[in-house]
């Protein structure tokens, strides 16, 4: 860019303070802010925030998908997601998983999943994602989904049985997706960068343009992979109708569940 650019953490509510601020900074183009799927997503539809997904923002670009297999321990007797599902038939309400926390989108996700298969496994609600790492690992839920369980596969504590996204992740090319193993649900965890809306369009390409040469140089997805991220690229629209076709999916699935009208 030619200058240096100034970082702001705005924590807290989900990362709702910090669409927040972004929704009300001034159109200038010298305010963009980085985004995930939950604050824009499914956040908006279950509670009021003070910001509209398709109207308070420009989009400029996606960058990765956090990547979210459902995990057992490796010491169980479930080696695909089949097994699993065929063990919660025949004993409904025994089993168990466990994500982030209650409502988030991989408790929505697999709640969708286990609708469609027609079986009753509870859902452990957790403050986070370290508490479900440890709840998991010390044998206290069955299951769980998050992205923190990836280094996991790796050390061979957990077995992946499926991903959440609509393509296989790279880092993990023999767990199915959902799709794939017949269930009619993907979704994208993504990371991008958006700007206040009104923003002139020659701005956002600016900005787009930057961010993709950053996006393209070999140490930056090095670095995704290794925080357990997944390098996704999508421009402006392709980003924005991305963005606006998960919100609408999600609100059918959310009433389809019950949790809002």
């Amino acid at each position: 860019m030619g200058q240096p650019l100034l970082l702001v953490n705005k924590g807290g509510g989900g990362g709702v303070i910090g669409l927040t601020a972004l929704a009300k900074a001034d159109p200038d183009g010298y305010t963009f802010g980085q985004v995930t799927h939950s604050p824009i997503v499914p956040i908006p539809l279950q509670r009021q925030v003070p910001y509209k997904t398709k109207e308070d923002f420009s989009f400029i670009m996606q960058y990765s998908e956090y990547m979210a297999p459902f995990c057992v321990l490796t010491d169980t007797p479930w080696k695909t997601l089949n097994d699993f599902i065929e063990d919660a038939r025949r004993n409904p309400d025994k089993l168990t998983y466990a994500t982030p926390g209650p409502l988030s989108m991989y408790n929505i996700f697999m709640d969708l999943v286990f609708a469609q298969a027609n079986v009753k496994v509870r859902h452990i609600p957790v403050s986070g994602d370290a508490e479900m790492v440890t709840q998991h690992l010390g044998g206290h839920v069955d299951a769980s989904m998050s992205s923190p369980l990836v280094p996991l596969i790796a050390a061979k504590k957990v077995r992946p049985l499926a991903v959440m996204s609509a393509n296989r992740i790279k880092s993990l090319p023999d767990t199915p997706t959902f799709l794939e193993l017949g269930y009619d649900i993907a979704y994208a965890n993504f990371q991008g960068f958006i700007a206040p809306k009104g923003v002139d369009p020659r701005i956002i390409k600016k900005l787009g343009d930057a961010l993709k040469k950053a996006y393209d140089d070999p140490s930056t997805k090095e670095f995704m992979i290794t925080a357990g991220m997944e390098p996704v690229y999508k421009e402006s629209e392709a980003f924005k109708a991305m963005v606006f076709k998960d919100y609408d999916r999600m609100g059918i699935a959310l009433r389809k569940l019950g949790i809002v009208k």
